[in-house]
């Protein structure tokens, strides 16, 4: 009898382990990608959309690209449950900058076109904005690239 208790522990275990790996490891790690993503894009396409206008070629990809992540972010965060919990246990950004970083990147979705004077500044704050609000570290030094390929 107690090898049966042993085995049936054994499966109660791993079955809650896997449940918990699913429902919340897994949807976390989704949002840490993207926001991962967001980070490699705002640093790969920072000569795009500090420059409408200049690069017609890839100002629709980027667009697509930037708009997609705007989506995507906001969707993973509802797939996290209890996510104020779970945004202290594992240093997720705060919904309201979730919300506010999806809104610039759909802002910065439509600006990568060739458009008024001065977006190109407006857009490189909100790519720093963008950063700031989902934790995601770049040098100064980026920075001030980004700032000075603007002007």
């Amino acid at each position: 009898m107690t090898v049966f208790w042993t085995i049936f522990a054994g499966v109660i275990i791993f079955v809650s382990g896997q449940i918990f790996i699913r429902l919340i490891i897994e949807p976390v790690s989704d949002l840490k990608r993207t926001v991962a993503h967001i980070a490699y894009v705002i640093i790969k396409y920072a000569d795009v959309y500090c420059n409408p206008g200049t690069n017609e070629a890839k100002e629709s990809e980027v667009s697509k690209e930037f708009r997609n992540l705007s989506s995507r972010i906001n969707a993973q965060m509802y797939l996290v449950p209890w996510y104020d919990v779970c945004r202290h246990l594992f240093g997720l950004p705060k919904k309201k900058n979730i919300s506010r970083a999806m809104r610039l990147l759909i802002g910065l979705s439509i600006t990568v076109y060739k458009s008024t004077r001065g977006v190109e500044i407006q857009n490189a704050k909100k790519a720093d904005e963008i950063c700031e609000l989902l934790g995601i570290y770049v040098t100064d030094r980026h920075i001030a690239d980004i700032n000075e390929s603007s002007e």
